[in-house]
């Protein structure tokens, strides 16, 4: 690489990530590195780690969006933690998440993570299911709501490098109504009991005279049932009144009321 940030003459100018391809035509800045000292390094009787190192790593599956002239990330993001930031210190933590990047309606919304320790040995796998985007419903209405659909955790305690090894899971499902209110939450727990499933349900009031605000009452279902109640408040009620200033001229002052039911 010469001054000018251009491939020198017999520099290799084999595609990697860094180089502009039809997904990703242009450059990016994305944070590469993080560094955090807890400054008492060197002071008598603090021993340990004093700094820490984070390296935050993308692949080239970068996705620009011609059409919308936007950009929908990267697919998967790798967030890797040192002890030490100089003496090579191997990893603590690897977090890997992977983002759908596939469609403009989804974008940044996560799929999958995984955490694993320095040796690769497996802590917990989260899997995200979104609803898949409906052209038809986008074609109608003009809109699309990717709601979260599944949540599915996965717990192996460092005990295994294998996503498929046997582990704890819990699973959590949510449904909406027609206007993309959640409704209800079903939490299950271990496997072979209902003792620990929980479900979360909310009914919305619906007030034609608060301009599409909407009341909840919501519940936790489980072996102890517990009320909560949730407000909204009514939308701002403006309105224009006229200020007299000094000479010809007058201004315009808005006075709002909000109220709550």
């Amino acid at each position: 690489m010469d001054e000018s940030g251009l491939p020198a003459d017999d520099a290799s100018t084999a595609i990697d990530d860094r180089t502009a391809v039809v997904d990703m035509p242009s450059s990016q800045w994305v944070l590469s590195d993080v560094v955090a000292r807890d400054g008492v390094e060197g002071v008598s009787g603090a021993h340990g780690v004093h700094t820490y190192w984070t390296q935050i790593g993308t692949s080239g599956d970068g996705v620009y969006h011609r059409d919308e002239r936007l950009d929908l990330g990267y697919r998967r993001v790798t967030t890797t933690t040192l002890g030490q930031d100089e003496d090579g210190v191997s990893a603590m933590s690897v977090e890997e998440v992977d983002y759908r990047n596939e469609d403009i309606y989804r974008r940044g919304l996560a799929a999958r993570s995984t955490l694993r320790d320095g040796d690769g040995m497996l802590y917990t796998v989260e899997e995200i299911e979104h609803l898949a985007t409906d052209l038809a419903q986008i074609a109608a209405n003009g809109w699309f709501f990717p709601r979260e659909t599944e949540r599915r955790s996965a717990f192996y305690e460092g005990t295994t490098d294998d996503p498929a090894a046997v582990h704890k899971h819990t699973r959590e499902m949510r449904f909406y109504d027609e206007d993309g209110d959640l409704t209800d939450v079903f939490s299950y727990g271990e496997e072979g009991t209902s003792a620990d499933d929980v479900h979360h349900h909310i009914d919305y009031e619906r007030d034609d005279a608060m301009a599409d605000v909407s009341r909840t009452r919501g519940r936790w279902t489980a072996r102890n049932r517990a009320s909560i109640r949730m407000r909204r408040c009514a939308p701002l009620e403006s309105a224009w009144t006229e200020a007299p200033r000094s000479g010809s001229h007058s201004a315009k002052r808005r006075s709002r009321e909000k109220t709550c039911r």
